[in-house]
């Protein structure tokens, strides 16, 4: 009978740390969507507003130059796992995942005409042409 209660106690044990494990999976799995989704709003934000900021800078010395300006940007392919893609209209620049997933980030262009060659400008060649010229901004 002492036997039966040692195997019964050491089976409720392995059953006690097979559910622990289970739990604490879960809620490292669920803490890791959680900061992957953050982590990749905050990303699309930052390569919003470093491509917004050549837009800028490429304008305010092609205007103030009077003549035609050229940036060539390496971008990143990927921000975290998602290739993204830039578009522009109604004065906005919006940088947001290709794939279709709800994260983007729409920044104001301060009223500076941009057109974006073919209607978007997708990560995956790994760059961005900014062209400046008769004052108006090309992005492909």
């Amino acid at each position: 009978m002492k036997g039966q209660y040692i195997t019964l106690e050491n089976m409720f044990f392995f059953a006690v740390g097979i559910a622990m494990v289970i739990a604490i999976y879960a809620t490292f799995s669920s803490i890791s969507d959680s900061m992957r989704s953050a982590a990749l709003q905050e990303q699309i934000t930052k390569e919003g507003e470093s491509i917004r900021s050549g837009i800028i800078k490429v304008f305010i010395a092609g205007n103030s130059t009077n003549s035609s300006i050229s940036l060539f940007l390496e971008i990143p392919k990927e921000l975290s796992g998602c290739n993204y893609k830039i578009t522009s209209g109604g004065g906005n620049l919006l940088a947001s995942c290709a794939d279709g997933q709800s994260k983007s980030e729409s920044l104001n262009l301060y009223g500076i005409d941009t057109t974006i060659k073919n209607g978007a400008a997708y990560s995956s060649s790994g760059k961005i042409t900014i062209f400046y010229s008769g004052g108006k901004i090309l992005l492909s």
